[in-house]
């Protein structure tokens, strides 16, 4: 079907197969990144073009080791250099995970006391908050996971928060310890911004910080709610009944599916087993909510997802997918008066947007490709996995409009104004029918007479 409308007439849009990985910001799998603050190297905007360009990555996860500033405070040399990774992963159209950690060596346990960690946090506070060139950071950070507690920054293995028991089988915090987790916790909650999600290891983890009830629909990504701004990563991906401890009960993993509708969810594989073929995979990407899923780890599972043929498909139901379903819109328009639309969306991945994101529509003269934008109320946040929503999309056209033909454009771009004009961080839905513009990442609902 073209794309030829008129008015109160339905248009239906065909939708994209699996044939290649749809790139778009926020969501995906990922490229890996451990930088040693002991011995800083830092990321390549070359190797960060080649994985976008040759595979569509879109993220990048980057493990900040402060391996050398254990028992003191992070020298400013250290701290400038983290500006740099910003400005390189801005530079090169993506966005970071990004984790802070102590040691990445099995059996190394050493982290900062707490005194020295709520340091370390508010060193960092400053380059994680800074919105404004030429330091702007927090626009190309996707998410912060919790860090800083143990080996791997993963809250488990600690010195100083976890007590092994019953000689070492496993580790728990104490009373006190979990005190000192949630200190932590919360001073990395207000060092991050607020339009930011943080991750923690394991719903356990979550939970005893903010409770086993699921969030609710009116609490959802509401920034002033430390808890609607807290997720989840799973490091241990399939490797288990139950991941390898990530999940202690069958009934996380239903709080885990219920939560993931409004926070952030996504992680790494850690072994090969029966359970992480292509069968395996897309269940639980979609049970577990995953946003995104490191391309590197485990290599026999991400290999064998390529050689059975769902490596595709998995990538592309991570996170949101959009796709337009039908709408109805106006053939003309009088110069002064409404333009009224409605266009049924379904988000057929996994998972919502998990930060904020505008909704626009414009306006483009098939003549002089001028653009005129017009801002919408729509929160995409709220179009949740497996629903199909109804969107209004409504302006006023200006009285001093040219009269002429125009493209009819829904744009979702990034929230930042510093890259909001940056094609690669719209999003592109997953329609055919000519709605892809890919050279610009506009999604072209039709087109418009003004009069």
């Amino acid at each position: 079907m073209g794309h030829s409308i008129s008015w109160m007439n339905i248009v239906v849009l065909s939708l994209l197969a699996d044939t290649f990985v749809l790139a778009n910001p926020e969501k995906g799998f990922y490229h890996g990144y451990e930088i040693f603050f002991s011995n800083y190297q830092a990321i390549s905007l070359s190797t960060l073009q080649q994985w976008r360009t040759s595979e569509n990555v879109t993220l990048v996860h980057i493990n900040y080791v402060l391996d050398n500033f254990v028992t003191s405070n992070i020298s400013s040399t250290v701290l400038s250099k983290l500006t740099v990774d910003f400005q390189t992963l801005r530079s090169a159209d993506m966005k970071a995970i990004v984790r802070f950690s102590y040691t990445l060596t099995e059996g190394n346990m050493n982290d900062a006391a707490l005194t020295q960690l709520l340091k370390h946090i508010d060193q960092l506070k400053p380059y994680l908050q800074v919105k404004m060139r030429p330091l702007a950071n927090s626009d190309v950070i996707a998410t912060v996971q919790a860090g800083f507690i143990g080996t791997w920054g993963e809250w488990y293995y600690s010195n100083n928060y976890a007590t092994p028991m019953s000689g070492g089988a496993w580790y728990e915090p104490t009373a006190t310890q979990q005190t000192s987790r949630n200190t932590i916790l919360n001073a990395l909650m207000k060092a991050v911004p607020t339009s930011r999600m943080v991750q923690l290891r394991t719903p356990t983890y979550k939970q005893k910080f903010c409770g086993t009830a699921n969030l609710s629909p009116s609490q959802a990504f509401n920034s002033s709610n430390m808890c609607a701004r807290i997720g989840v990563h799973n490091d241990c991906f399939m490797a288990s009944s139950q991941d390898q401890g990530t999940f202690e009960s069958d009934a996380q993993r239903t709080w885990l599916t219920n939560e993931g509708r409004y926070v952030i969810v996504g992680g790494e594989s850690c072994e090969s087993n029966s359970l992480t073929g292509c069968t395996g995979g897309l269940d639980q990407i979609n049970k577990q909510r995953f946003s995104y899923l490191n391309v590197e780890y485990h290599p026999t599972v991400i290999s064998g997802w390529k050689t059975a043929g769902c490596y595709n498909q998995i990538a592309n139901l991570m996170g949101y997918r959009f796709e337009l379903i039908n709408g109805t819109f106006p053939s003309s328009v009088t110069r002064g008066q409404a333009y009224c639309a409605t266009v049924s969306i379904k988000n057929t991945g996994v998972a919502p947007i998990y930060n904020p994101r505008p909704v626009q529509v414009i306006l483009r003269n098939k003549v002089n490709l001028a653009l005129t934008t017009f801002a919408q109320t729509a929160d995409p946040r709220s179009w949740s996995p497996g629903l199909l929503v109804s969107v209004g999309l409504s302006f006023t056209v200006p009285s001093a409009q040219a009269v002429g033909s125009y493209d009819v454009i829904l744009n979702l771009p990034d929230a930042s104004s510093l890259i909001s004009s940056n094609p690669n961080y719209r999003i592109l839905f997953a329609n055919a029918n000519g709605v892809q513009e890919t050279s610009t990442r506009f999604n072209i609902l039709g087109q418009v007479t003004v009069q």
